[in-house]
């Protein structure tokens, strides 16, 4: 699959750089009510765009535990 057909709605990257720290880097998950909009522009009868919708908002609430259990455990 080439970069126009994917479309990204999560990156997420636990580094440590050279002077010990740890470095978390990602993006986040696109706005859901914005996704849910463009998926209606695009077609108002996809089977799909709750679930994607659905999706997105788990991947923002994951993301939002992850950065703060991370967070926790480098204290």
């Amino acid at each position: 699959m080439t970069d126009r057909e994917l479309a990204n709605l999560l990156e997420f990257k636990v580094s440590i750089n050279t002077d010990g720290n740890v470095v978390l880097d990602y993006t986040s998950p696109p706005d859901p009510d914005s996704l849910e909009k463009a998926f209606d522009e695009w077609d108002d009868e996809y089977e799909n765009t709750k679930k994607f919708v659905s999706l997105v908002k788990y991947l923002q609430n994951m993301l939002e535990m992850h950065t703060k259990d991370i967070s926790k455990i480098l204290r």
